[in-house]
């Protein structure tokens, strides 16, 4: 009996001391897990505050480029536009380089007319001034046969009157 009482006693004081070595290790379990989860929700937090501010930039950078992306469309309209203008104005350029070949070759052919028409005049100044030459000519040798045809006129008339005076005597 004398073991049932020292159990009774004792248990008493086991069960105190077990309860104490539960609570200390379940206090001391509640610490460790405290500061881990302590510094878990530390991590957790500033780990959420980088995916939040990752967030914002990502925002900001989906704006940016969106601004971009129509700022680029708005170039490639512009590009486009001016794409088609460049077409235009080599169409108007080619048309132009071929009017003035055709002005060119109109301009060539008028200047070969011309020296062709001025070869031309001076021939025919030259000729004019040579038939001139010889209409001066001619018409002096007629002056001059005209005026020797009214002497011999004169002397048939005066020979005509010699004979006449020869005849009738």
């Amino acid at each position: 009996m004398s073991e049932k009482n020292y159990l009774k006693n004792n248990i008493n004081t086991t069960l105190l001391v077990l309860i104490i070595v539960v609570v200390i290790a379940t206090v001391s379990t509640a610490i460790f897990f405290n500061k881990g989860l302590t510094k878990r929700t530390s991590d957790f937090e500033t780990t959420y505050d980088n995916l939040t501010s990752c967030q914002t930039q990502l925002t900001n950078y989906k704006n940016q480029l969106e601004q971009k992306e129509e700022e680029l469309n708005s170039t490639s309209a512009d590009i486009r536009k001016y794409d088609q203008l460049y077409e235009k104005k080599v169409a108007q350029i080619t048309d132009k380089d071929s009017q003035i070949s055709q002005l060119t070759g109109e301009k060539n052919n008028a200047i070969l007319l011309k020296e062709q028409f001025k070869t031309q005049y001076e021939s025919e100044k030259k000729q004019y001034e040579s038939e001139k030459k010889d209409k001066e000519s001619l018409q002096n040798d007629y002056d001059s046969l005209n005026s020797d045809y009214k002497k011999l006129k004169q002397d048939y008339a005066q020979l005509k009157d010699d004979y006449d005076v020869c005849t009738s005597s």
